[in-house]
């Protein structure tokens, strides 16, 4: 929906109030596509929308709470939708490079990268994250 209300100054008002009601209900989005659309939405209308960034700390904070069912793909779609965002919350960046870890071998590299870039933009630095790393570096040398 948000995506559909375009990118013209007169849809400014209709993509805040939607926007507005994803975060006040970010809560009762289900499932991990739902959370990877959601931001990815904003982040695609982050330098049009006023309260975007706001929308996507609130639908990540939620997220952080559910990341054990995400795929690879979702937590990599995720955190370059989160890098985009510059969100910043220690919690959504943390639980991303955990699940990360979690999925072992099929989290490849790029996957890796793409949590790691978005750890990076915001500066976010945790011993999670070295492990990370490491584990992406041991993958790339086999």
């Amino acid at each position: 929906l948000i995506l559909g209300l375009g990118g013209s100054k007169n849809s400014v008002r209709a993509r805040v109030l939607v926007v507005s009601q994803l975060k006040a209900r970010a809560e009762e989005l289900d499932g991990p596509q739902a959370y990877a659309q959601a931001l990815e939405a904003l982040a695609q209308v982050s330098n049009k929308t006023p309260n975007a960034r706001d929308a996507a700390d609130e639908v990540a904070r939620q997220m952080s709470l559910k990341v054990v069912d995400f795929s690879v793909k979702n937590i990599a779609s995720v955190a370059t939708a989160c890098q985009k965002l510059l969100v910043d919350n220690p919690g959504a960046l943390e639980a991303l490079a955990r699940q990360g870890l979690r999925k072992g071998w099929r989290f490849r590299p790029r996957y890796a990268h793409a949590v790691l870039d978005a750890c990076d933009a915001v500066r976010f630095d945790h011993p999670i994250l070295d492990e990370l790393r490491a584990s992406t570096e041991r993958y790339e040398q086999e």
